[in-house]
């Protein structure tokens, strides 16, 4: 779901060779998790006219820049 509903271009990118990073490197703490159970819950607000339905997958296809008609399609199938 985040390869589609996330935009694909980034507004920053932290260059590998930036030299102040140095300076934030002690502040970095790195950790492991362990992963026991997935969920996952989509709501579009069924709820609402389809009007509004209509309207939230043009601007989620508009906001992301790429074509997720396919995935919106089966999301909203009645």
């Amino acid at each position: 779901m985040t390869e589609f509903l996330e935009a694909p271009e980034h507004k920053y990118v932290l260059e590998p060779d930036n030299k102040s990073m140095n300076a934030y490197l002690n502040y970095i703490k790195m950790f492991e998790i362990s992963i026991d159970s997935w969920e996952g819950k989509f709501k579009l607000s069924q709820d609402k006219k389809p009007e509004d339905i209509d309207n939230a997958k043009a601007e989620l296809v508009r906001a992301n820049k790429e074509s997720v008609e396919a995935f919106l399609a089966k999301c909203f199938e009645v």
